[in-house]
């Protein structure tokens, strides 16, 4: 570009510089006659000038080539400017469609964002819900964890009922050993008794004769000695000797059946140990026969003290009849023994009424065992109507052993689906958990759960 824009100065300096010659050769021609001696350096002149112009002739030439190759090359550049141009009108394009891209773009990054803020929101709440799915999961656990202990709890119980079923057997064997034991002392006593009631009829009878022979003889003597008193007050103390020690005898024989009814009472009590509700439906199970045998032996108790007031009297007649004889002094004596005698009654007839409220006592407790027993057939669902205990706490056994039954033959199928509660997620728990038939079976197993702990409160 430097040698193209050198080149049209040049030209106008060799244009100038041939113009130049050209007016002075004018002027020469003009002035040849004034002139001549100039001619030969104008010629000489001439042609240095001439091979002057031929050497700017040819450096013309080549400057033409020359220019003929920059025009060359300008063509070439305007040809590359024109693709240049071309280019740069579709790098333009291009920009332009970038620029449309770019939007595009951006409208898609604002997009994005956007969509990203959301996801982000979207997994706060899925983090916060993961959370509490997590604590749901946790209470889960703990409520698997509090059924398995209640399931625990539930077969220690079992197997306790089952211990205390094994040890009320074994007592109600020994108690019936021991009602068979008792059943042939009392028979036995009964033949003793009857011995010796006949042993005392027969003692009875001797002492009558020997009465009456001591009155004979008395009879005899006081017809002979009507003035001898040491007879008579000898014959009054040996019959009051006589009636003292068949008086202590009655004494000790009704304070020994006293002392057996206290202990066989005592056994009793203690047997039963009336502190505990539970204790007392354990060992009311079996007392409905000890029940109507202190009934009955009660019944016979009154009988036999109805007995033994009515031979009191027809011996206090006896008696009576006897001592019309004696004086004051005997008439008192025996008065006191008769007061001992009637207080030793009251005596018998307060153990009596004693006894009577301890039965009494036993029945009230029987109705409230039987009445509980059959609040834990309603709790149970059973709906049969039963009147002795025995057969109502049978029902509650049998119910709780078919439930304990259910429970062990279910015990895979429990396994099973704990080991799928553990494999399932999060959101499959909650699917399966909150379900109309969950939520009513939680409602009805929370209502039995109040009603079972309000029973176990009363």
């Amino acid at each position: 570009m430097s040698e193209g824009y050198k080149s049209p100065l040049n030209n106008r300096r060799v244009k100038a510089f041939i113009t130049q010659p050209d007016q002075s050769v004018h002027t020469d021609t003009a002035d040849a006659t004034a002139k001549a001696a100039e001619n030969t350096e104008i010629s000489v002149q001439l042609t240095m000038i001439r091979k002057k112009h031929d050497q700017v002739k040819q450096q013309n030439m080549q400057k033409k080539v020359y220019l003929d190759k920059l025009k060359k090359e300008l063509e070439q550049l305007n040809l590359v400017a024109t693709a240049t141009m071309e280019d740069q009108k579709a790098v333009n394009l291009k920009i332009e469609e970038l620029e449309n891209d770019l939007k595009l773009a951006q409208v898609r990054v604002d997009e994005e964002l956007q969509s990203k803020r959301m996801y982000e929101h979207m997994l706060d709440r899925m983090k916060q819900e993961q959370t509490n799915l997590d604590l749901k999961s946790y209470n889960l656990q703990d409520n698997l964890k509090s059924a398995r202990m209640l399931l625990e709890t539930e077969k220690d119980r079992a197997r306790k009922i089952n211990e205390k079923k094994v040890s009320s057997r074994m007592m109600v064997k020994e108690l019936r050993e021991n009602l068979e034991v008792e059943k042939k002392k009392k028979d036995e006593r009964i033949q003793q008794l009857e011995l010796g009631i006949r042993l005392k009829k027969e003692a009875a009878e001797r002492q009558e004769n020997r009465i009456k022979r001591q009155l004979e003889i008395a009879e005899i003597a006081a017809n002979e000695d009507r003035h001898s008193q040491e007879i008579k007050i000898k014959e009054q103390l040996i019959l009051h000797k006589f009636w003292l020690q068949y008086l202590k005898w009655k004494q000790e024989n009704k304070k020994q059946t006293a002392i057996d009814v206290e202990e066989a009472f005592q056994k009793i009590r203690s047997a039963t140990g009336l502190t505990n509700l539970n204790d007392i439906v354990e060992k009311f199970l079996t007392r409905e026969e000890t029940y109507n045998q202190l009934l009955s032996s009660v019944s016979d108790a009154e009988k036999t003290l109805a007995d033994l007031k009515a031979k009191h009297e027809i011996a206090r007649e006896e008696l009576k009849g006897l001592l019309l004889i004696e004086g004051e002094e005997t008439e008192k004596t025996f008065n006191r023994e008769y007061q001992t005698l009637e207080e030793e009654i009251d005596t018998e007839y307060k153990e009596l009424n004693r006894v009577k409220e301890q039965v009494a006592k036993a029945s009230s407790v029987h109705e409230q065992a039987l009445g509980w027993g059959k609040k834990m057939l309603q709790v149970l669902g059973i709906e049969e109507s039963k009147t002795n205990i025995r057969d109502v706490f049978d029902e509650i056994k049998h119910h709780v052993d078919n439930m304990i039954e259910t429970v062990s033959d279910r015990n895979e199928e429990f396994k099973q689906k704990i080991k799928q509660f553990e494999n399932a997620s999060t959101s499959d728990l909650i699917k399966q958990l909150y379900t109309p038939e969950f939520i009513t079976w939680n409602g009805h197993v929370k209502t039995e759960r109040k009603v079972s702990e309000d029973e176990s409160d009363k």
